[in-house]
């Protein structure tokens, strides 16, 4: 079946209703951007909000896009090392991915 891997679909680990979030601001070039985290009782990171600062709906769509990804990504077991270590050579102006996974990594795996 299309989206099945071959040990079997993935399993969802859903945050609980109540959950710790954490925010922070980045920015880069002029530009700013506001992550919101919420986290499992256990700490870890399962959840990421983003608010671009910048005027214009294909951007901050494209950031909330993004974020959901990650965010189900997060929830189906995917480490943050991997969104980690796929993002810290992205090259882009302005470069929120990099700082983001830069930003997470120091607060949710001690700086890698």
């Amino acid at each position: 079946m299309l989206g099945e891997s071959p040990q079997g679909p993935a399993s969802r680990y859903r945050l609980p209703q109540r959950r710790a979030c954490m925010h922070f601001n980045i920015g880069d070039n002029g530009h700013a951007m506001t992550v919101s985290c919420g986290e499992y009782l256990d700490g870890r990171l399962g959840e990421i909000f983003l608010e671009y600062s910048r005027e214009g709906t294909f951007g901050k769509s494209m950031m909330h896009a993004f974020a959901m990804a990650v965010s189900v990504g997060l929830q189906h077991g995917v480490p943050l090392d991997t969104f980690v270590e796929t993002f810290k050579t992205l090259k882009m102006d302005p470069d929120f991915v990099r700082i983001l996974f830069d930003e997470l990594d120091k607060t949710y795996n001690n700086g890698g």
